[in-house]
């Protein structure tokens, strides 16, 4: 805006002078105001698409650690997942979205002496000899009594 509208609008010249000294260049007009806005919008829409994409690299990443981890029969991923961060620290995809580097790191941690335990080696437990006592066995031949029916000198005589 000008002084030369603001006479236009209605205003004295005197008027139209102080209102141009009392902006000092800070006026923007409503076209320029919504240009700049359209252009800040476009730039956060960048910016969120580029950490959503960032977002979805790391998913990705997290899922095919995951999957790999499954498949080697990990009992706790959560556990194994710490002893790969050197390899997930600058992980890189394949052609076909799997990590440089990870099928090897976790062949590494199977055949590892002290970190196999962590995963499921396929070894089956061997059943004990022992089979236990069934339950309404007493074990040692003896009938059951029925000590209600018993007198006192019959109960010293039988836990006697």
């Amino acid at each position: 805006m000008d002084k030369k509208k603001l006479i236009e609008m209605g205003m004295t010249e005197g008027q139209a002078k102080l209102v141009m000294e009392a902006l000092d260049g800070a006026y923007v007009t409503k076209s320029r105001f919504n240009e700049v806005n359209r252009e800040l919008s476009a730039l956060k829409s960048a910016g969120d698409a580029e950490a959503l994409k960032e977002e979805l690299k790391r998913e990705k990443i997290r899922n095919t650690v995951e999957a790999a981890l499954l498949k080697a029969k990990a009992y706790k991923p959560e556990t194994v997942k710490p002893l790969l961060a050197p390899v997930l620290q600058n992980a890189e995809t394949d052609e076909h979205g799997q990590i440089k580097g990870l099928d090897e790191a976790i062949k590494a941690l199977t055949d590892g002496k002290d970190t196999k335990f962590l995963f499921d080696q396929g070894r089956k437990v061997e059943k004990s000899g022992f089979s236990g006592v069934k339950p309404a066995d007493s074990g040692s031949g003896n009938p059951v009594m029925d000590l209600s029916s018993m007198s006192y000198e019959q109960l010293c005589e039988f836990f006697g």
